[in-house]
């Protein structure tokens, strides 16, 4: 037998099997490679897509309070400028591409039912009644009274149902998050803008 193998090795064949073996070895670690590099490379493409496309549905979130604030000041029947804006400290804005945008407050928090976004054609839908396909993003508002002490500090108050928190202090703005999430390979993501838009008229 181990003649047999010194002759195969000795022999023309057996070095060209050999070179052939060490050939595909090499071929398959190199196309190995390959994939692995495309795989990833698709992955973080993917990746850098979902990320800017939840920093603009975080700042729409924060849009739509601002803009609600804003009709507040110029519709003469609204009571307040905050009108709209608390019920509860948790909202998801509802745009079903036809009604005005408002806030629905029945969300309580990241659940996957109503803070999921929708797809429609190239538009991003939300709310309760929206039709289209789940999208792989969830957005949600949470929304906190800015109190005015008499002595110019501010503060944070959870709104209730009266749309006031603030004891005897003025109410001078809202402190609103948006944060947006997403499912990812490794664990979930998210974006989380934050602003502070204030009744400026009153100053």
């Amino acid at each position: 037998m181990k003649t047999f193998c010194k002759k195969i090795l000795n022999s023309k064949t057996g070095q060209s099997l050999l070179e052939m073996l060490i050939a595909i070895f090499v071929l398959v670690i190199a196309l190995t490679a390959t994939l692995v590099l495309i795989s990833s490379s698709i992955s973080a493409g993917r990746e850098s897509k979902y990320r800017l496309t939840s920093n603009s549905l975080a700042r729409e979130g924060i849009e739509i309070v601002r803009n609600i604030r804003d009709s507040n000041w110029i519709d003469s029947s609204s009571s307040s400028w905050n009108a709209g804006l608390y019920t509860d400290t948790t909202a998801i804005p509802v745009i079903d591409g036809s009604s005005p945008i408002s806030l629905d407050f029945s969300a309580d928090s990241f659940s996957g039912g109503i803070d999921r976004i929708k797809q429609n054609t190239n538009d991003y839908l939300q709310g309760s009644a929206v039709a289209g396909i789940d999208s792989v993003f969830f957005r949600m508002i949470f929304l906190e009274p800015i109190c005015r002490q008499g002595d110019g500090d501010e503060s944070f108050a959870a709104a209730n149902t009266a749309g006031n928190d603030c004891g005897g202090d003025d109410e001078v703005g809202v402190r609103v998050r948006s944060e947006v999430r997403w499912p990812s390979f490794s664990s979930n993501k998210k974006v989380v803008l934050e602003e502070r838009l204030y009744d400026w008229q009153t100053f």
